[in-house]
Formats: C-alpha cells, sequence, structure tokens
C-alpha cells in the first residue's frame, strides 16, 4: 500500500478497545490503545473528570473531594456551609460560636447577649452587675443609673451601712491610707481611717424634712494682719495701718453692702459698741467693713453681717484680736 497521510485514512466510528492509535509522546511516535486512551483521557476513571479524577466523585472538586459537597471544603464540609466551620456550623455565623449563636457576640451569652456584658443582665445592661464583698475600679469608670453601696465591711455589725474608700493623694499629711464616706446609725460621715479618725458627721435625724436643710459654706483663719482669708468672691483682712479693724474686697464685679455689728473691746475696760445700716461699696481694692472702728490689743471681739443688696448674699464675719495683732482669729460664714 502506498503511503498515505493520516488525515487521508478511512474514519473509525466504532473503534475496538484493542485497536491501536499512533501518539507522540515527548519527541518520539508511540503507540496506544482505544481502551487506554479512555482510562487515562479527562473524562476516564482517572482523568479530570472520571471518578477520581479533579473534578471527579472523588477529586478535588467531586462530590466526596476536598471541595465538594461533603468535602472539607463544601456545603456538609467542617469549613462548609452546614460544616463546624460553616456559616450554620458551630462556629459559623448562626452556629453556637458564631456571632448570632447561643456563645458569639450576639448570642445569649455574647457580648450583647442577654447575659452579656451589655446585654439586659450584663454588667453594663439594663439589670446591671451584682458585686459582693470588697470591690476595686481602677482608671476612669461611669456608672449609668442608680448605684447602691450595701452594708459596709468591718465590725460595726448593724449600725454599718454602706461604705466608700477614697484613697489618699500623694501629698496627704493624713493618717492611714483613705478617706471614709459611710453612713453609721443616723449618720452620714467622712473620716480619716486610721489614728483619732478625724472627721464629720451629719445626723439625718435631726434634719429638716424634704431634703429643706442647707449645708453652711464657711472659711476661716488664725492669721497676722495683711492676712487674707477668702470664701468665695470675698476676701477679708485685718488692717496694716490705720484704723485697726476688718477690710474686705471682692474678686468678682462690684456691689453695693449694708454692715452692721458689734464689739467687744476687752483691751479698753470691756467697752461694747454697735453699729447698724452703714452702708459701703465693695470692690477689687481693700474698704474698712465699718471704718470707725479702731482695736487696741489682744482679746477684742467683733462680729460683722454683710448683705450684698446687689446680689441678695448675706455674710456674718467674727473677728478676735491677737497678740500684737498677729494670729487673729477670722471667721467667714456664707449663710445665704
Amino acid at each position: 500500500m502506498a503511503d498515505q497521510k493520516i488525515s487521508q485514512l478511512t474514519e473509525v466510528t466504532n473503534p475496538n478497545p484493542n485497536d491501536v492509535i499512533p501518539i507522540v509522546n515527548g519527541s518520539e511516535t508511540k503507540k496506544i490503545t482505544v481502551a487506554n486512551l479512555a482510562v487515562a483521557g479527562s473524562s476516564g476513571t482517572s482523568g479530570s473528570n472520571g471518578s477520581s479524577g479533579t473534578s471527579g466523585s472523588n477529586g478535588s472538586s467531586g462530590t466526596s473531594g476536598s471541595n465538594g459537597s461533603s468535602g472539607s471544603n463544601g456545603t456538609d464540609g467542617s469549613s462548609g456551609t452546614s460544616g463546624s466551620n460553616g456559616s450554620n456550623g458551630s462556629s459559623g455565623t448562626s452556629g453556637s460560636n458564631g456571632s448570632s449563636g447561643t456563645s458569639g457576640s450576639n448570642g445569649s451569652s455574647g457580648t450583647s447577649g442577654g447575659t452579656g456584658s451589655s446585654g439586659t443582665s450584663g454588667s453594663s445592661g439594663t439589670s446591671g452587675a451584682s458585686l459582693s464583698g470588697s470591690n476595686t475600679f481602677s482608671g476612669a469608670n461611669t456608672f449609668t443609673g442608680q448605684l447602691n453601696v450595701n452594708n459596709a465591711v468591718g465590725s460595726g455589725g448593724s449600725s454599718e451601712g454602706g461604705e466608700i474608700n477614697l484613697q489618699y493623694a500623694s501629698s496627704t499629711t493624713l493618717t492611714g491610707s483613705n478617706v471614709v464616706f459611710d453612713v453609721y446609725n443616723d449618720r452620714v460621715r467622712l473620716f480619716e481611717n486610721a489614728g483619732n479618725n478625724r472627721g464629720v458627721y451629719v445626723d439625718l435625724s435631726k434634719s429638716p424634712a424634704g431634703v429643706g436643710g442647707e449645708l453652711m459654706s464657711k472659711s476661716s483663719g488664725c492669721v497676722n494682719s495683711g492676712t487674707i482669708v477668702t470664701l468665695g468672691d470675698i476676701q477679708v483682712q485685718f488692717s496694716t495701718s490705720g484704723n485697726r479693724s476688718l477690710q474686705i474686697k471682692t474678686l468678682g464685679s462690684n456691689f453695693s453692702a449694708t454692715v452692721a455689728g458689734y464689739t467687744a473691746f476687752s483691751s479698753s475696760g470691756n467697752q461694747f459698741q454697735y453699729l447698724a445700716g452703714q452702708s459701703i461699696s465693695v470692690t477689687g481694692t481693700m474698704t474698712y467693713l465699718l471704718s470707725t472702728w479702731n482695736f487696741f490689743g489682744d482679746g477684742d471681739v467683733a462680729v460683722y453681717y454683710v448683705r450684698d443688696t446687689t446680689n441678695l448674699k448675706f455674710w456674718r464675719i467674727t473677728l478676735m484680736v491677737g497678740p500684737t495683732y498677729n494670729n487673729n482669729m477670722i471667721t467667714i460664714e456664707r449663710l445665704h
């Protein structure tokens, strides 16, 4: 038979499995049977689409393959939609540990969940946290709503109520380590927690009904002449020359005042004087409260009443003169 090109050969549409086909393998022409070609082809058992091929049922993208529906990344696989890490899996979005799951951020135990920190019963939630024993809060803390502090820690028994301990400043001269703010019987107390327990209290059983009483503001000092005692926006000093008595000025706006007072001069045979209805202008410069008074020595006493007729404020100022005009006791009380 004369030589023919492959393109000139008669086509066989139903080849026998044992029929031989030429095939170029590298640079060498070899033969392969139709049966072997089918097994290794793309749709063959081992081919890319075959049962064991890449896309076959057992291949990487096949049903049971790593990306298949039952594979590790498939729909039902560990990372698939319903898998343990999938959207519905235990760690998935809707899974028990997922963002919407039981323990997830929005789940019942999650951050925003019912018992989470921001949840209804969480520490920041509607029902808030209930803390018992001794608790320490560091940094800046905000408590929204009502804060209840129940029985204090200590040996006070039924006499002790709530207690808050405030740490001292590093520059303190007080004893112990804390300032205590507490309730004891009918008293609200503020005191140092060691030494002689220096402090103050308010007995609420003696207070007017309807929270109708005021705590008076006061400032005082045992000072030499020319040394200022300040309460709010007014300042008072014992004069250093001229008539030796009290002078006043304001740190704020000027105002008009009416002054009254009485005095006892122990240095001049216990003489007694009083004045009322004296009008003065209080400015940023020291001016006499009662310009005619002149104290001579240790033990002289005076009480001044000052009404700010501009701003409707009222003060009581008390003086006891010290020896050689030093260590004068001056007290300013805001009565209204």
